[in-house]
């Protein structure tokens, strides 16, 4: 949907779905809890009665040439954030950014600010509930190597509108008896089900509209944001020395245009451009030769 002209999600549309699926689901199966994952970056405005204070704008949405250009001049260092430029809306500092520049009311206006999980949380259980996975993704707000908002999230006043912290998964309300526990980003989920089996050194690979590629190699100097690598922070149930990686999409993988290297607990994760080119240490096998036959294809 487009609404002054910017592209944003529908999420009217998309909540009518759970709202009338769940008591079908409900009389068929025995459902025990709700947890919402998902995808990175969006994020949701919320005023003082905490309905939408302006649209959850697509993260493909483009931004205007001047916007960049300014917010270029406050973004945050690399080595902080770990974060890369991102085109269009992705990283979520740049897109709260064009939204308060295109509507200069905007900010005063926004009372809360709620990841995109944590919107579906809310609107499911009336909770207000902040989630670190989710946050730390490619957004320009997360430090985490300190574990805590960046310098861009606390001078543009952001940081004090997120709600409390609660770990994915936690148990923050109900909805008709049913419990509602707090949303994930959808990566870090796929990646805990396998740390949660016990595995410790691997390479995992989803593919979707995206592919993600999870792999706990590389130390976090050798990031390199000309090559779309970053470091984020992931569940807090993960034990140290675990991490993932993720690849931006199956055409940039298969051209090894693109990476995006994830940090779990003082480790990180490296996909390299130049996969033909890596360490052996930089990658398993595995992720390689997945790499190869998509270039292949």
């Amino acid at each position: 949907m487009t609404e002054n002209g910017l592209r944003g999600l529908d999420v009217e549309g998309i909540f009518r779905w759970p709202e009338s699926a769940l008591a079908d689901l409900r009389s068929r199966h025995n459902l025990s809890g709700l947890m919402v994952p998902a995808h990175g970056r969006s994020c949701a405005l919320l005023g003082e009665d905490k309905t939408l204070a302006a649209p959850i704008v697509d993260y493909e949405q483009e931004i205007p040439a001047a916007a960049n250009a300014e917010f270029a001049r406050i973004a945050p260092a690399f080595a902080e954030t770990y974060s890369p430029d991102l085109p269009g809306g992705l990283n979520m500092g740049r897109a709260i950014f064009f939204q308060e520049w295109a509507d200069p009311t905007l900010a005063s206006r926004v009372r809360h600010i709620l990841t995109y999980p944590q919107y579906w949380t809310w609107c499911l259980s009336g909770a207000l509930a902040s989630e670190i996975s989710f946050l730390g993704c490619h957004s320009h707000m997360w430090n985490p190597r300190a574990g805590r908002f960046s310098s861009l999230a606390v001078k543009r006043g952001w940081a004090k509108k997120f709600p409390p912290f609660a770990p994915a998964g936690a148990l923050v309300g109900e909805r008709d008896g049913l419990g509602v526990h707090n949303g994930v980003h959808d990566s870090n989920a796929a990646f805990y089900y396998y740390t949660s089996l016990g595995f410790s050194h691997f390479t995992l690979m989803s593919t979707g509209a995206w592919v993600i590629i999870f792999n706990p190699v590389c130390p976090l100097d050798r990031l390199d944001s000309a090559r779309d690598m970053l470091a984020i922070a992931t569940l807090a149930a993960l034990r140290p020395g675990q991490s993932l990686y993720r690849n931006t999409n199956a055409e940039s993988a298969a051209m090894g245009a693109a990476a995006l290297a994830f940090r779990a607990l003082g480790k990180t994760s490296v996909f390299p451009r130049d996969i033909d080119k890596v360490e052996a240490w930089e990658l398993p096998d595995l992720a390689g030769y997945y790499a190869r036959w998509l270039k292949r294809v």
